[in-house]
């Protein structure tokens, strides 16, 4: 079994809005400080959009 890439992951939960699935979350969290960056840099896309 593949594991899904991380950036993936952070986009799906971007793509959610305001109440991602918790699971998503949590495999997030599981990947540790792998999913920092791709967060960070989420955050700072959706700052620029405002």
């Amino acid at each position: 079994m593949t594991e899904t890439p991380i950036q993936e992951l952070v986009d799906q939960l971007v793509a959610a809005e305001e109440w991602p699935d918790p699971n998503l979350l949590q495999v997030i969290l599981d990947r540790g400080e792998a999913g920092i960056e791709p967060q960070v840099a989420a955050k700072g896309q959706a700052a620029q959009s405002f």
